[in-house]
């Protein structure tokens, strides 16, 4: 939904062996269609969602059972006022 605003907080990893947590400030976060806010805040502007390319700043993602995403979402009221909106189908 456009004029969503997507904060990472974080991606856990559980493994075999234990629990790996990466930080925003840890992963490399590029929106498809959307523009980057900040390092880990985004700004939602497709009606049809939204995907993300996650990767490690350093090395790999440890092999995991169940992967975590921490996130919040915020809708952005100027993102949605009606002179925003004008035009739109």
């Amino acid at each position: 939904m456009p004029g969503l605003k997507l904060r990472f907080e974080g991606l856990i990893f559980h493994t075999f062996t234990g629990v790996q947590r990466f930080a925003p400030d840890q992963l490399r976060i590029i929106p498809t269609y959307g523009y980057a806010l900040s390092r880990n805040e985004f700004l939602i502007t497709s009606k049809f969602g939204e995907a993300f390319l996650i990767r490690p700043e350093l090395d790999s993602f440890p092999r995991a059972t169940q992967v975590e995403l921490e996130y919040s979402i915020l809708r952005l009221a100027l993102a949605n006022d009606p002179a925003c909106l004008a035009g739109r189908t």
